[in-house]
């Protein structure tokens, strides 16, 4: 698992902020979230879970990602956290891989560019509001590009990710295709000391 498809999966997709957006996710929250991605090219069906701790304030995010993939007839669990932030003044992402707790593991790489604010991008294809529950007031927001299509639910006050839903088709045929939900999503940071990198 790279971490570009752990970010697609945890954050829905949301943009990075550009000169024309209709709201941007609070700058510090937690929270939890679990989906299924499916290649159908692949016949690959993962089925995970994350919580994501996630401070733009301080540039800096951490997500603990469990995974459970079923290829074929073999099934393989992955279970890694990932932290962005600055140290030693160049922004890293470090991977700490869990997956065999005998021997865990800890890498970094450097990153070019720094965390950026988790907006909604004004170029949808369609919009549509609505109530969960009763009272919670939430939005919608379709993006359609070439072969794809994004599906972004969002508190309409708040701009605070709901649930998610992407699929690339050719024709009638799916190629690949994922959902994700959140709950649990509390505002600020509990404890600071999860973006420390273990020393070994």
């Amino acid at each position: 698992t790279n971490m570009k498809l752990v970010l697609l999966l945890c954050l829905v997709a949301l943009a990075v902020v550009n000169s024309d957006y209709v709201c941007c996710a609070p700058n510090q929250w937690e929270g939890e979230a679990a989906g299924v991605y499916m290649d159908r090219k692949k016949n690959d069906t993962d089925a995970f879970f994350e919580y994501i701790s996630y401070d733009m304030t301080n540039n800096r995010m951490r997500v603990d990602f469990y995974e459970r993939i079923f290829h074929d007839h073999e099934i393989r669990n992955v279970e890694k956290s990932f932290i962005e932030k600055f140290t030693n003044g160049e922004y890293r992402l470090y991977t700490i891989d869990k997956t065999d707790s005998n021997n865990p593991k800890c890498t970094w790489e450097k990153k070019n560019t720094p965390l950026q604010p988790l907006c909604i991008n004004d170029d949808f294809s369609g919009k549509y509001q609505f109530t969960i529950g009763g009272e919670l007031e939430a939005t919608l927001f379709r993006y359609e590009h070439d072969h794809f299509r994004d599906d972004i639910v969002v508190t309409t006050k708040s701009c605070i990710p709901i649930s998610g839903f992407q699929f690339e088709h050719h024709g009638r045929e799916r190629q690949f295709d994922f959902n994700v939900d959140y709950w649990n999503i509390v505002l600020g940071i509990k404890n600071p000391n999860i973006f420390d990198v273990p020393s070994n």
